[in-house]
């Protein structure tokens, strides 16, 4: 999920190809700025189905979270199949 961030939202809004990151150390600050970062990040919450609702300030605040951090918080508030791929047992 983390280097799904990277790589599916990050890189192409940063325009590059490729991102190693250490997901404990890196941000999403650290690649974008400005309304990008906003862009992404919601995105990517709502990819996995985080409604964030009273909580929506932290978008701001996730902007210096480590990766890791984001993706932590995804799965203990949304859900860990990105909406439309998941299907009944």
């Amino acid at each position: 999920m983390g280097y799904d961030l990277i790589d599916n939202f990050i890189a192409p809004e940063a325009g590059i190809s490729s991102v190693v990151a250490d997901l404990y150390l890196a941000s999403v600050e650290d690649y974008l700025d400005g309304p990008a970062i906003h862009s992404v990040l919601v995105n990517f919450l709502t990819k996995y189905a985080v409604d964030l609702g009273e909580d929506e300030h932290l978008i701001h605040y996730m902007a210096g979270w480590p990766i890791a951090l984001i993706t932590l918080y995804v799965m203990e508030n949304g859900d860990y199949l990105p909406v439309g791929t998941q299907t009944l047992l």
